[in-house]
C-alpha cells in the first residue's frame, strides 16, 4: 500500500533536514559497540587482592619474622608434616624439643602418634601463618586440610584442624619445635608455710593460652584444712600485674584431712603473648576447721563452721621467674 503523497513529502523533508545527524549517530553507536566488544574479548583478569602474609604476625602486623627464621620455620614445618603424613612418627618425634617430648608426651612416641592422628587422621595438606613472636618463641598457627584436588568435595564438607607450632632456639645452637600448643616447662620450687599449712609450688607447664601449676599441699595440723570448696569465687587465683584470674575449673575442691599431703594441678587462662607477667598464686580463703560437714554442705552450714574456725588466712606465693 502506497503512502499518501503528503506523508511521503514530510518523510523526505525530515531526512533532508536530519539525515546527516542520524548518520553520525549510527556511526558513533557502531564504533562504541565494536570497541566495547573488542575490550570485552581481550580484557585481562585482575589478580584478587589478598591479605595472606604468612610471615607477618597476626597479633601485631609490625612483627615480621627475619628471612633466616622464615626459611628455618618453613623447612621445619614442611619436614614435620611430611613425616607425619608418611606415618614416620619416630622421625617427627625426634624433631621436637626435649621439654615437649617429656612434658607433653611423657617421652612416649605412641602418645605423640595419638596426637598426630587426632590432628591428621589421613595425609593432609597444610598452610602456615605466623601468629605471634614473643620471648624468643616464634609461634605459627598451622592448618591441616584435605587435598581438594585429589579428593574433591562431592557429598562432603570442607573441614580442617589447627594447632600452634612453636619454633625456638635449642641449647645446641640450632632450632627446635614444639607442638600441641606446648611452650615450655618451668621449674619453680616456691614454698610458703605456717603452723597449719605448707604449700610447695613445684613447676608450671606453659601452653599458648594456659599455665598449669603442680602444687603440693601439706596439712601440718590435727584439723581439717579447706583451701577451696566453692564457698566463694576465686578461692585460688593467679595474680597478674593488673588482675586476678580464677582457675579453669570453677569446681576446684582442695580439702586436706589432718596431717594429709596431696598434690594437685591447677590451670589458669594466661596467654604467652598478652604482655602481662604472672606474679604469684593467691590462696585467698584458707580455713582451719574443727568441724567440717563436707563440700556438698549448704552455704549456711559452711558459714557456721567458718565462724567457729580455728584460724582463717591467705597465702600469696611468688612464681615469677
Amino acid at each position: 500500500m502506497q503512502l499518501p503523497i503528503e506523508v511521503r513529502l514530510k518523510i523526505r523533508h525530515w531526512f533532508k533536514k536530519y539525515g546527516k545527524i542520524l548518520f553520525f549517530i549510527v556511526v558513533a553507536w557502531s564504533v562504541i559497540f565494536i570497541v566495547n566488544k573488542f575490550l570485552g574479548d581481550y580484557q585481562t583478569e585482575e589478580a584478587p587482592n589478598t591479605t595472606f602474609t604468612p610471615q607477618v604476625s597476626v597479633m601485631s602486623s609490625s612483627e615480621k619474622v627475619s628471612q633466616k627464621v622464615q626459611t628455618t620455620a618453613e623447612d621445619f614445618i614442611e619436614a614435620y608434616v611430611d613425616a607425619c603424613n608418611q606415618g614416620k612418627y619416630q622421625k617427627a618425634f625426634a624433631m621436637l624439643s626435649e621439654e615437649c617430648k617429656k612434658y607433653e608426651f611423657k617421652d612416649d612416641v605412641e602418645n605423640f602418634a595419638a596426637h598426630v592422628l587426632e590432628k591428621m587422621p589421613s595425609p593432609k595438606k597444610y598452610s602456615i601463618q605466623n601468629y605471634s613472636n614473643t620471648k624468643g618463641y616464634y609461634i605459627y598457627e598451622v592448618k591441616y586440610f584435605d587435598d581438594i584436588l585429589a579428593t574433591g568435595l562431592t557429598n562432603s564438607e570442607y573441614t580442617f584442624t589447627t594447632e600452634k607450632l612453636v619454633l625456638s632456639k635449642s641449647s645446641k645452637g640450632g632450632f627446635e619445635i614444639a607442638v600441641g600448643n606446648f611452650i615450655e616447662y618451668r621449674d619453680i620450687k616456691s614454698v610458703a608455710e605456717n603452723d597449719f599449712l605448707k604449700i610447695d609450688i613445684k613447676n608450671c607447664l606453659v601452653r599458648y593460652s594456659t599455665e598449669t601449676y603442680e602444687i603440693q599441699l601439706t596439712n601440718r595440723s590435727d584439723y581439717t584444712i579447706v583451701v577451696a570448696d566453692n564457698y566463694q569465687e576465686d578461692e585460688v587465683a593467679l595474680v597478674l600485674s593488673g588482675e586476678y584470674r580464677g582457675t579453669d575449673n570453677t569446681n576446684t575442691t582442695i580439702v586436706l584431712a589432718p596431717e594429709e599431703s596431696i598434690t594437685v594441678k591447677l590451670g589458669f587462662m594466661k596467654f604467652i603473648d598478652d604482655n602481662d607477667e604472672t606474679q604469684s598464686i593467691l590462696f585467698n580463703n584458707v580455713r582451719v576447721l574443727e568441724e567440717y560437714s563436707g563440700v556438698d554442705a549448704s552455704q549456711d552450714i559452711k558459714k557456721v563452721e567458718i565462724d567457729k574456725a580455728i584460724d582463717k588466712f591467705s597465702m600469696n606465693i611468688p612464681v615469677k621467674k
